[in-house]
């Protein structure tokens, strides 16, 4: 059988759940093929794999290309804005395209929230998981804010190219801080 992992981490689940998570994502044949036909199932199984496997390939290599093309567009947007501007429209925009994901599981929460406790005090809110999260993604959003807007500012001085390279030094240098830490 071929299991399809859910996004969440299953460690943070009962066993239960875990056991109807990996039935939920088993990959089945369809009705149409017998079950003494275990071959055409593996083919369908295999099919339906290689297609997930192609498209997740699909992702990366679009993923890579707006990582690339963003230094260029970056400067290119600096020498017709201030850095503060331009930084502000791109990620007001990307908070309107997330806007409705973040709503949508805010929500949720909140419902779970108020179900488990039967509480309608909004003090309780404060003290909830989702409030820790919300403090500490902050947190990573200031951070974030920083190191974007100074990248935006070094973009004034340095070729695109440059700047793509040192940026992508994080990938070799954290690991390593880590390991050392």
């Amino acid at each position: 059988e071929i299991y399809l992992y859910p996004l969440r981490q299953a460690h943070m689940e009962p066993r239960h759940q875990q056991e109807q998570s990996a039935a939920r994502n088993t990959i089945k044949a369809p009705l149409s093929i017998s079950a003494g036909d275990s071959e055409t199932a593996k083919e369908v199984a295999a099919a339906e794999r290689a297609k997930q496997v192609y498209f997740a390939r699909l992702l990366l290599i679009g993923v890579a290309a707006l990582y690339g093309t963003s230094f260029s567009l970056v400067k290119i947007l600096n020498a017709s804005v201030p850095v503060g501007i331009g930084s502000t429209l791109r990620f007001g925009m990307s908070a309107l395209v997330s806007a409705p994901w973040l709503f949508r599981a805010s929500a949720a929460a909140t419902e779970t929230r108020n179900n488990d406790n039967n509480n309608k005090n909004p003090s309780v809110f404060f003290r909830s998981p989702e409030w820790a999260a919300i403090v500490a993604g902050f947190e990573v959003g200031i951070w974030n804010s920083i190191g974007f807007m100074a990248q935006a500012i070094g973009l004034e001085t340095t070729l695109a190219s440059k700047s793509a390279f040192l940026c992508s030094l994080v990938v070799v240098i954290v690991p390593m801080l880590d390991r050392i830490s």
